[in-house]
């Protein structure tokens, strides 16, 4: 896998984030239409992709591969934890924004950026990492990353709700890990609608972000330093650093080549919507989206060329 494939899918991606982008400008979208567009992504289109590309896998990935990527994880979400809490201090970002910037060191857009690029790059036999990296993502979200949306909001208490852990996506993943494992035979007719559905989710994921981009001061993102410097560090510098160390543990080259896009890809739109349900001030949220996302189109292939 080279570099330049890499650019070649982020300018793919960016294009069909434009398209959302310049439908939104001219009126053709508007924002309450971005929320349902996001809505029938999170609840209908990402579940049937994670279940379409596991029912349509040809591979030798074996439950030993598995289990080993459950354990490698566990270990890359542990790391996300700490530098969580390390990542804003060093940056010296205030106390009231710190769980803000923590969260996005957590939480990277593996569903709606991540499986697009995962398919398109590596192929759809690997999407079964992505699936076990969005169950972990699903459970981490609604504990700890709602614990770092509260904390030091006004009139917010720092809590998590283990209730809304057991979601349509961490439903849909176990349900696409035991079909990897068991490989039922389904009915033609269910397959055929899966994968139909399956299907709209890179093109409405990408077109949603598009829409978000275009309701954005775009001015004040860009010049936002402590941002890029964010970006830089989080983006660039821990996902070459994890990749250095997964090579020394894990032999499994397509494994590590996974979950090394996974931890580049950028800050994922989650934790914008759960502050939003809140009625919390989710201006640095919405800069990590929009920057990160941007400056993935470079990012994500400059950590490919340079573990190269």
């Amino acid at each position: 896998m080279s570099a330049g494939v890499i650019f070649q899918q982020m300018c793919i991606i960016f294009l069909l984030m434009m398209i959302g982008y310049w439908c939104s400008r001219r009126g053709i979208l508007s924002e309450t239409a971005g929320k349902d567009v996001s809505a029938l992504v999170v609840n209908i289109c990402n579940p049937m992709l994670m279940l379409s590309s596991v029912l349509e896998s040809q591979t030798d990935i074996t439950g030993e591969k598995i289990l080993t990527a459950v354990v490698v994880v566990f270990f890359m979400y542990a790391a996300l934890v700490l530098l969580a809490v390390l990542l804003p201090k060093f940056l010296r970002v205030p106390q009231k924004i710190q769980g803000h910037y923590g969260v996005m060191v957590l939480l990277g857009n593996v569903g709606f950026v991540g499986i697009p690029v995962i398919e398109a790059v590596l192929g759809s036999q690997y999407v079964i990492y992505v699936v076990i990296v969005c169950i972990y993502f699903n459970i981490i979200a609604y504990t700890y990353g709602q614990i770092l949306i509260d904390k030091g909001q006004e009139g917010h208490e720092a809590r998590f709700r283990p209730g809304r852990m057991i979601n349509v996506g961490t439903i849909a993943g176990v349900v696409s890990i035991l079909l990897f494992v068991f490989r039922p035979e389904l009915p033609w007719i269910l397959t055929q609608t899966i994968h139909y559905g399956g299907r709209a989710t890179t093109f409405l994921s990408l077109v949603m972000i598009g829409i978000s981009l275009a309701h954005q001061p775009l001015k004040e993102i860009f010049t936002d330093v402590k941002m890029y410097l964010f970006v830089a560090v989080r983006f660039v510098v821990v996902p070459v650093v994890f990749g250095l160390v997964t090579r020394r543990f894990v032999q499994d080259t397509m494994m590590c080549l996974t979950l090394l896009l996974l931890m580049a890809m950028p800050v994922a739109n989650l934790p914008l919507m759960m502050a939003e349900e809140e009625w919390i001030d989710g201006t640095v949220l919405s800069r990590g989206i929009v920057l990160s996302t941007i400056l993935s189109l470079v990012t994500i292939p400059l950590v490919v060329l340079i573990l190269q």
